[in-house]
């Protein structure tokens, strides 16, 4: 039997997460979808998730805040952070977390996601 591998994607841009989930279902991975930080919030609580994937720049709140408020509360749940914004981006160097700037094509979000993946137990 394989382990079921589980992700959160959020984004408020619709097309972006769609496309993000639809790449992660490709890896085998079963998607959760969040327009916002709050909604990826309460989808925490209900489950475990193997990826976090996150936009940054939300009308609702900063990714990179999300992520710190997160961290110590899963931390064995692999995080990207995806942006388009540099300071974001050197944000989750220095918050040791992996990051992939945006726009992305679906190889590169592939390689982001196995390097964000590489240092968790299969």
């Amino acid at each position: 039997m394989t382990k079921e591998l589980h992700a959160l994607v959020v984004d408020d841009e619709w097309s972006i997460r769609s496309f993000t989930k639809d790449v992660l279902e490709d890896l085998g991975f079963i998607v959760t979808e969040a327009g916002h930080p709050q909604d990826a919030a309460a989808r925490l609580k209900e489950r475990g998730y193997h990826i976090l994937v996150t936009d940054n720049s939300m009308p609702s709140g900063k990714g990179t805040d999300f992520l710190r408020e997160i961290t110590g509360q899963y931390p064995d749940m692999a995080r990207l952070l995806v942006s388009a914004e540099s300071d974001a981006l050197l944000a989750a160097t220095q918050m040791n977390i992996p990051s992939l700037e945006k726009p992305y094509n679906a190889s590169q979000l592939i390689t982001a996601v196995e390097q964000a993946m590489s240092p968790l137990p299969k």
